[in-house]
């Protein structure tokens, strides 16, 4: 699943956000899931679609990306059958993306 959600992700964003924003946003989500015991592929999932919203054309900028984030995600991740309960959680973590 990881690998088909990040494969659209990296066709869209340039080799320089990838590997300074995106890619370490990911490590530290993967952190954190260690840390505090979560699920490692629901938190990666989210790290890689928290601004899916601002794809493809990656504004950092953007105000309410987390809105039209959610629907992007949930649209990918139904597509690859993804459990619909799953989907909501990581459509709630979309949602409280901070700037």
């Amino acid at each position: 699943m990881i690998k088909q959600v990040m494969k659209p992700i990296k066709c869209v964003v340039n080799n320089e956000d990838w590997e300074y924003y995106v890619s370490i946003v990911v490590k530290y989500a993967l952190l954190l899931s260690r840390k505090y015991k979560i699920d490692k592929q629901q938190v990666e999932l989210a790290a890689l679609l928290h601004d899916i919203g601002r794809l493809p054309y990656f504004d950092k900028k953007d105000i309410g990306h987390q809105i039209t984030g959610q629907k992007k995600a949930e649209k990918l991740l139904k597509k690859y059958n993804y459990p619909q309960d799953k989907i909501d959680e990581i459509k709630g973590a979309i949602a409280v993306t901070v700037e």
